[in-house]
């Protein structure tokens, strides 16, 4: 963002989002741009597309003392699910529809081109199989990194299965991954 027109830049940036989430604390008066994001998010505010959140106590000129906000006591949760509700709401209002789970899940059967039908020739020949085959693990010197959460069975077709769900450290290497996995 150098040398960019940074009135212009962050104007464009507000007007155009679908919804902006403010984080406002006594730092938030301190910083150089914040005057005049806040006067471009306030015009947004009367649709409705705009969460302040305050951090502590801060007072903000310009911030109507009858404006609902959300205190952030670490409910990320919270937010996540408003932010999304808002979000919904103001596309529905905009005429913005998003596919459901069903409807993708549908179009990538359709567009599998003859996975679907791979997997009915799979579970209606009954030879036996080798699930794993060759394998290539990585090299290196790697160890567990996970744990196992949940297994069951899966009795879908004459393909005996096995479901585990796994949980991986965070901050693995691909290598790392590949190797638990």
């Amino acid at each position: 963002m150098v040398g960019e027109n940074g009135e212009e830049f962050f104007e464009k940036l507000f007007i155009e989002s679908k919804q902006v989430i403010v984080i406002l604390s006594e730092n938030y008066k301190k910083k150089d741009w914040t005057r005049y994001e806040w006067d471009i998010i306030r015009e947004r505010s009367k649709e409705n597309r705009c969460i302040p959140i305050k951090i502590d106590n801060v007072k903000i000129l310009g911030f109507p003392s009858n404006q609902i906000y959300l205190p952030f006591k670490e409910n990320f949760d919270v937010i996540s699910k408003l932010s999304t509700e808002k979000l919904i709401f103001f596309e529905k209002t905009q005429g913005i529809d998003r596919d459901t789970e069903v409807v993708k899940l549908h179009n990538e059967i359709k567009k599998s081109k003859g996975t679907l039908d791979k997997l009915v020739q799979l579970v209606s020949d009954s030879r036996e199989r080798t699930p794993l085959g060759k394998i290539e693990y990585p090299s290196g010197n790697f160890s567990q990194s996970y744990k196992v959460v949940k297994t069951e069975n899966s009795n879908f077709s004459q393909i005996k299965q096995k479901i585990i769900l796994i949980d991986l450290k965070d901050f693995l290497s691909k290598e790392e991954i590949k190797f638990n996995i």
